[in-house]
């Protein structure tokens, strides 16, 4: 089998987790922003989605949006995991 072709339910584990990472480190990242930003006042430029968020539920919302995402790619991952871990343990690949 060349490189570039691997089935497509075979997917990486681990980008699902670097993924979540970031999203983490990006919820922390704009809640403690969007604190600073309401302290200091003013005007900031945000990604549409993140504002109508922020507009809606607030700093919290953004963040927990956010957190959403990380956690969904996090379960994604550990399936993916648990998936490969089983198909090599027993030997027998895993029912599609």
């Amino acid at each position: 089998m060349a490189y570039g072709d691997k089935p497509r339910n075979q997917d990486r584990w681990w980008h699902g987790l670097f993924v979540a990472a970031l999203l983490f480190g990006a919820a922390v990242y704009f809640y403690v922003d969007l604190t600073r930003f309401e302290t200091e006042g003013g005007q900031r430029r945000i990604h549409w989605l993140l504002a109508l968020l922020y507009y809606v539920l607030g700093k919290e919302g953004v963040a927990g949006g956010l957190v959403l995402g990380g956690v969904a790619c996090l379960s994604r991952s550990l399936v993916l995991l648990v998936r490969q871990l089983r198909g090599t343990a027993g030997g027998a690949t895993p029912p599609r």
